[in-house]
């Protein structure tokens, strides 16, 4: 019985190396064992049983001599080792739903490279008149830029005499502006020449301009770039808190016409801020040239723009340098 035992155990171990060697067209290449990770869940099929010649990453296998019988690149040697997907999902994978957010440079290494995938580029860098810094989730410092562009960094830094840093292009997209007529000035000239909504956060001393990469002409959704509001105050992807006096965006004159030219704060922004930032005044800069505000709570709102002083009241008087935040501070 027991000499029975170990034939059996002889016999099965032998027709599982048989089995793996039939079933693994990579051991002549010497990789003996084979992993294949997924990380579409089975949302796109791997290996196609319905063919006989299939694709497995840049290999042409034969699925009934079960043989490699090429590759799909005729320059790739007989290197069967599988490219190294990424850790963690593509922060901006929303915006590309047709890539697996795991993979890196769009599962094309070789052509493509991705050390950050989300820095700071000047556009018209040879007219100081119209230069002006963009932002880019694609832009690398290996990237290919087009005439008058030139990369700037993963952040970027404006600093005055004494070197304080007056303006602060953060990796994230943002920008925080010591100098609110400056912030107001950047953010009415992108939302006209981009055509995409603008939405900053005012504090006691800076105005943070959030990230507008993934905005459309209509609309500002802070969770797309990891902010939240905690208790009234803007709060990062990385847990930094932004104390909030008030909010302003955009409602500038819409280039496609699709949303009737809406100035003052519409029915998304009265559902919208008076429970993210309640008791605090929220403004729009009306594609009209005017200001309009609100302030409201869970048990109502009270419209601001009748109540706004001249001299305060105009987008022209922002952009030439009226002192808003006092504004903000004395309707409290």
């Amino acid at each position: 019985m027991r000499n029975l035992f170990i034939t059996f155990v002889v016999f099965s171990v032998a027709t599982s190396l048989c089995a793996q060697t039939e079933t693994n067209p990579f051991a002549k290449y010497g990789l003996k064992k084979v992993m294949m990770a997924t990380f579409s869940k089975g949302e796109f099929e791997e290996f196609h049983k319905n063919k006989e010649i299939v694709e497995i990453g840049s290999v042409l296998y034969d699925t009934k001599t079960k043989e490699v019988i090429g590759y799909i690149d005729e320059n790739i040697e007989n290197d069967v080792t599988s490219a190294t997907p990424a850790m963690s999902i593509d922060p901006h994978c929303e915006s590309y739903p047709w890539i697996s957010p795991y993979a890196y440079c769009a599962n094309n290494p070789v052509r493509f490279i991705d050390p950050t995938g989300m820095d700071w580029y000047w556009t018209n860098y040879d007219d100081a008149k119209k230069r002006s810094l963009q932002y880019d989730p694609n832009i690398t410092k290996d990237s290919k830029l087009g005439e008058g562009q030139k990369y700037a960094g993963v952040t970027y830094q404006v600093k005055d005499g004494d070197g304080k840093v007056i303006e602060n292009y953060r990796k994230d997209g943002s920008i925080l502006f010591a100098n609110e007529t400056t912030a107001y000035n950047r953010m009415w000239k992108q939302a006209n020449e981009v055509n995409r909504e603008q939405m900053a956060v005012i504090g006691d001393k800076n105005v943070l301009v959030l990230p507008e990469y993934l905005n459309d002409n209509t609309t500002s959704e802070v969770g797309k770039y990891g902010y939240s509001w905690k208790e009234g105050n803007i709060t990062d992807k990385e847990g930094n808190t932004f104390s909030t006096l008030a909010t302003i965006h955009t409602h500038q004159d819409d280039l496609k016409g699709e949303w009737g030219f809406i100035a003052p704060p519409g029915f998304d922004d009265q559902k919208y801020f008076p429970f993210a930032t309640p008791n605090k005044p929220y403004f729009t800069m009306g594609y009209n040239g005017k200001i309009y505000g609100e302030i409201g709570n869970s048990s109502g709102r009270m419209n601001l723009s009748g109540i706004i002083p001249k001299g305060y009241n105009t987008i022209n008087d922002l952009l030439k340098g009226a002192k808003f935040r006092l504004l903000i501070k004395s309707l409290k």
